[in-house]
């Protein structure tokens, strides 16, 4: 196979994975969709399939039992994200925003694609959230004075930032991470 994009409509994480060789791919033809109402995410349903014509609970349907979790809704993550040093100790942060609908075109920036846009910054140690905070522009900057208030005597090794996106139907996306 060539020719293949990878990380197409927030699957980066899924991309990411390697498959190894003689691995089995399925092709399908003629998808059809399942109608989905918002409140049915979250909530283990049971799906059968089986070939076209024949009755749903026929013996050459399959029957699995799986919950619905509304993946396509949730927010992309941000792109290229960014950790600068400022003199004085600031640490200003900045990333791209990305869009789930309307993102396509290289001409302009991408849509919100949401209620409000706003954004979701956690400085972590070690990966435990140490420091939270929301802003509504693809930037936030981490002033001297803030950093020490959870580290008095200065900012130790092993600190990240992560950032996601929020949604007023989904909840907060993927995040982009950057080592500090």
């Amino acid at each position: 196979l060539t020719g293949l994009l990878r990380g197409q409509s927030g699957t980066e994480r899924r991309a990411a994975q390697t498959t190894s060789a003689g691995a089995w791919v399925v092709a399908i033809k003629d998808l059809v969709g399942v109608p989905l109402l918002a409140h049915e995410r979250g909530l283990p349903l049971t799906w059968r399939a089986g070939p076209a014509g024949a009755p749903p609970g026929g013996d050459l349907a399959a029957e699995a039992e799986l919950t619905w979790r509304g993946l396509a809704d949730r927010p992309w993550a941000p792109a290229h994200p960014k950790a600068e040093w400022r003199s004085g100790g600031d640490l200003a942060l900045s990333w791209i925003r990305r869009a789930r609908t309307g993102g396509d075109g290289w001409e302009m920036e991408p849509p919100v694609g949401e209620e409000r846009e706003v954004y979701r910054v956690e400085v972590r140690l070690d990966g435990e959230v140490v420091e939270t905070a929301e802003v509504e522009t693809c930037a936030f900057t981490w002033t001297e004075e803030a950093q020490t208030v959870p580290f008095p005597e200065g900012l130790p090794d092993g600190l990240s930032v992560r950032v996601s996106q929020g949604s007023a139907t989904f909840g907060w996306g993927e995040a982009a991470e950057v080592a500090l």
